[in-house]
């Protein structure tokens, strides 16, 4: 529950920063993290090379890609600082706080995926995070909705929330079992009471 409250702060804060800064800043923001996403695959086996990581589980690999992504985060945030005085002249006539709001949010739901995959992948390892990861309502529907965006991740990522996903749509399909049984249990009860009297 905790959890879902820090992503609604996130949403709502990432909306109010995205209208302050504007569209033009937001779009590029935007960029930098479809760009990390899309150099993932190449930075990873950099990092694990540079920093002579090993991938014995989940938990190492999600190592070597924390690093990665935080080596490109800081590298483009770098170079998006040093353009930021130039982009703060771009502006839309209309629409540009409202335009950078959305894409605001938009920016908050990659953040929210990461911080999903990460809670996903430490769940195996810690049980304070599964009971975080059990308690919230948005980490089941990531699992049932937004998991699409696992596709862009390495396999260890994908095959961890696939894991999730299947897991948690047995547990569905137990519970929707389970409901109609006993409502058809409790229906020929009551039928049964009404034959006997």
């Amino acid at each position: 529950m905790i959890l879902d409250v820090g992503f609604v702060v996130l949403l709502i804060l990432s909306f109010l920063l995205g209208r302050k800064r504007g569209f033009t800043l937001e779009f590029f923001g935007v960029f930098k993290y479809l760009l990390i996403i899309y150099m993932m695959k190449s930075t990873y086996g950099a990092v694990k090379i540079i920093f002579k990581l090993s991938e014995k589980d989940s938990r190492d690999q999600l190592k070597i890609y924390v690093i990665a992504f935080v080596l490109l985060y800081i590298s483009f945030s770098v170079l998006l600082k040093l353009s930021s005085k130039f982009l703060k002249t771009i502006k839309l006539k209309k629409g540009d706080e409202f335009i950078g709001g959305i894409l605001g949010i938009i920016k908050a739901t990659f953040i929210i995926f990461i911080i999903y995959i990460i809670i996903l992948i430490g769940s195996s390892h810690s049980k304070r995070l599964q009971d975080i990861r059990n308690q919230s309502f948005a980490v089941k529907g990531i699992t049932e909705y937004i998991y699409v965006y696992s596709d862009v991740f390495p396999d260890f990522i994908k095959n961890d929330v696939n894991k999730y996903r299947k897991k948690r749509r047995e547990e569905k399909l137990k519970k929707n079992i389970l409901n109609e049984l006993s409502k058809n249990n409790l229906n020929e009860g009551t039928k049964n009471n009404e034959n006997n009297r």
